[in-house]
């Protein structure tokens, strides 16, 4: 919203220059807005920041991605191959692993960096749906689970707001969107490359999830057979560590920092 703001605010609503530039860059609301104060260079910054922001965020991805191969390389959630780190604790392997997913950026010597572009934000947006679907689908077996067994929901020290309906109309909701995002693809004529792109991701979480399975031997958990002792030891710890001080003793200590 901020950025909306003073964009606003430093280029004129009907300025040619922003359906009429030669560039991206040139047609951005700040580059128009430095360029109207007398920055003939301007384009040059917004480019330089604009390559400075991607760097960053890839760095900030690959170090993610690494840091979450290696803990699951550590939990015998993903190959083990993974866990091996240099003498100063760096998961090279992992690193080099995350790195390799950059060379997707090729896909656009063949098709348009736009077309790229939105390639890999649907095969995200798909696996952002079974995530959340994922979720709430375990909560609902917690729910079921503890129900069966004659739990009291109000004994766990975090609970869900809102009825219990409310969330199956969420896992409902997610798999709907799940299986529709990719219904453009499905339009004359077909376009293999976005329906892979909306689909991939199923049968890779399936093979995943059930080849996890397989070679781990793990079973489904049945819902009375689920354990909930440890709720009550979660409770004691977090009323252990719990803030007695009054609101008003909490601000002035706050701002006395």
């Amino acid at each position: 919203m901020g950025l909306s703001f003073f964009q606003g605010i430093i280029c004129p609503s009907n300025s040619p220059e922003l359906l009429t530039a030669g560039s991206v860059t040139a047609s951005s609301p700040f580059t128009i807005g430095f360029v109207l104060a007398g920055w003939k260079s301007a384009g040059q910054l917004v480019n330089t920041l604009t390559l400075i922001a991607f760097i960053s965020a890839g760095n900030g991805v690959v170090y993610v991605q690494s840091r979450t191969l290696y803990a699951m390389a550590l939990k015998g959630r993903a190959p083990k191959f993974f866990s091996a780190t240099t003498t100063r604790g760096v998961p090279y392997r992992a690193i080099l692993f995350s790195n390799l997913f950059g060379f997707l950026a090729l896909m656009n010597l063949k098709v348009s960096a736009g077309s790229v572009f939105n390639y890999l934000c649907t095969v995200g947006g798909t696996a952002a749906y079974i995530a959340w679907a994922t979720m709430v689908f375990t909560f609902l077996r917690i729910r079921k689970g503890a129900a069966k067994q004659g739990i009291s929901i109000k004994t766990f020290p975090f609970k869900a707001w809102g009825p219990i309906g409310l969330y199956w109309f969420a896992f409902v909701f997610f798999i709907f969107l799940l299986f529709v995002q990719g219904f453009a693809s499905f339009l004359h004529p077909f376009d293999w490359r976005l329906f892979i792109s909306s689909y991939i991701t199923i049968p890779t979480f399936l093979i995943l999830f059930f080849g996890f399975k397989w070679a781990n031997k793990t079973k489904f958990v049945r819902t009375d057979q689920m354990d909930f002792k440890n709720r009550r030891q979660w409770i004691e710890d977090i009323e252990d560590v719990a803030d007695s001080r009054p609101f008003t003793r909490k601000l002035a200590d706050l701002v006395k920092r």
